[in-house]
């Protein structure tokens, strides 16, 4: 697999698109994504097809896998090769490969309201850290393609690699993809009765059990089963995961 995603990578960033560099609006991107993560202390880098190195990395990826913003800048897609397990380079090729299919199949007008993301483990010395990894496009060129997109990288909530995942702006729907039966597979999203919103809001805000059911004006037993039941509903098994969630797919 660490040669077909090597192919793939080059594939995806030769030189064949045509595009007129403006230096004024690539500056404007570079130091906008800068002060984005400075200000959200967010792990991020953004692609450039045309290249294999990355157009712009932050200064977190020290904190997950111990290289400069610089060497994973001049690193670019070979960056994946080396710090992902080549076990899991299956994935990778995967939400690129079918990631890429299913954006070309979307109005070129709307490729910028998606992004997809995964699952996979990020080596760093010894240790391997599930971390989520979400792309979405900033630039489109004159042929419907990708030139540049912002891809941020996080400690993942799920308990598994894989999960790979297409969203759209503003929207409760998404698309996952099925690695078994090789489609992608609609799931209409969960929706929040206004208890368990509040619940996570005020939790996501520090408070506890006995303060959440003051606020909302209900019993401490309500507010327990209504979270019992957020838990079912999400899949997950905490108030930290249960908020992680709402947040990955907008729900709050």
């Amino acid at each position: 697999m660490d040669k077909h995603l090597f192919e793939f990578f080059k594939t995806i960033s030769e030189p064949h698109r045509p595009y007129e560099r403006d230096n004024l609006q690539t500056s404007l991107i570079e130091r906008t994504a800068d002060a984005f993560a400075r200000n959200t202390h967010l792990c991020m880098y953004i692609s450039n097809a045309q290249t294999q190195k990355f157009f712009y990395a932050s200064g977190k990826f020290e904190r997950l896998s111990g290289l400069t913003a610089e060497k994973v800048k001049e690193m670019g897609f070979r960056f994946y090769l080396d710090f992902v397990p080549e076990e899991e380079h299956r994935i990778l090729y995967t939400a690129f490969k079918e990631g890429l299919h299913f954006f070309c199949n979307q109005l070129s007008s709307e490729r910028t309201e998606y992004n997809i993301s995964c699952d996979i483990h990020l080596l760093n010395g010894r240790k391997k850290l599930l971390v989520h990894q979400t792309a979405t496009p900033i630039l489109i060129g004159r042929d419907g393609m990708p030139l540049f997109s912002l891809c941020i990288m996080k400690h993942s909530v799920m308990h598994e690699i894989g999960n790979i995942t297409v969203k759209r702006k503003g929207h409760r729907a998404f698309y996952k993809y099925d690695m078994d039966k090789g489609e992608w597979i609609k799931d209409s999203g969960i929706i929040l009765n206004e208890t368990e919103r509040g619940i996570l809001t005020l939790s996501a805000q520090g408070h506890k059990m006995e303060d959440i059911a003051n606020k909302l004006c209900k019993s401490l037993d309500t507010i327990k089963s209504a979270k019992r039941r957020l838990f079912l509903k999400m899949h997950v098994s905490n108030l930290q995961e249960a908020v992680a969630y709402a947040e990955y797919y907008d729900l709050l």
